[in-house]
């Protein structure tokens, strides 16, 4: 054999070993993240309430896991929330709890039900989620307790959907953050394109 031949024998071994080296680190590629921010102020007087700080978890382009931080003026973190997809990717489960007042919330799954959890004060609500209105590309979600009396004392919540971007544009209503006396903000959050 040629030393030629042999040489080319040698680059192409090295050729399909490197090949196949990167084509494996490419199925392995680590987690992606996506970064963005949105910012809560007053439905009328556009007071700065809080922001949130959500950080997107993609697995090959598949949304894993959003964790949100919840920080008042001070950039102090006054709540979190960590939504997970690998159950149900169109509807998640999430939990959510207030550092200052031990506020909890959150959507879980009991077989096939939805259930909807709201704690404070060891006293949990349950509520229902439904299609209240739709034009064209956004479909509008309203949440009221099912509760009838509570639901004539509180506001409903409504969240803006837009279904050819799969995003919450808009959310109207009690803010999941209270003000430091323990009170819910009643908010308006416009999300960018890229949103929850």
């Amino acid at each position: 054999m040629k030393a030629t031949d042999m040489n080319t024998r040698i680059y192409t071994l090295g050729l399909i070993i490197f090949s196949f080296f990167f084509v494996c680190a490419k199925w392995t590629v680590e987690e992606e993240y996506l970064s963005y921010q949105g910012i809560a102020t007053d439905l009328k007087s556009n007071q700065f309430y809080y922001l949130e700080e959500h950080k997107e978890t993609m697995d090959h382009h598949v949304l894993k896991q959003t964790t949100i931080q919840y920080k008042d003026s001070a950039g102090t973190v006054i709540a979190r929330k960590i939504v997970d997809y690998s159950g149900n990717k169109v509807t998640p489960a999430f939990e959510q709890n207030d550092y200052r007042d031990g506020y909890t919330e959150g959507v879980s799954y009991s077989g096939n039900k939805l259930v909807f959890k709201f704690r404070k004060n060891n006293k949990e609500t349950l509520k229902t989620l439904y299609k209240d209105s739709q034009q064209n590309d956004e479909i509008v979600f309203k949440m009221e307790p099912d509760n009838y009396m509570l639901r004539k004392l509180v506001d409903p919540i409504r969240v803006t959907y837009k279904v050819s971007t799969k995003r919450i544009i808009k959310y109207e209503g009690l803010s999941n953050i209270n003000d430091k006396k323990g009170k819910s903000y009643l908010v308006k959050i416009m999300y960018p394109k890229v949103g929850p």
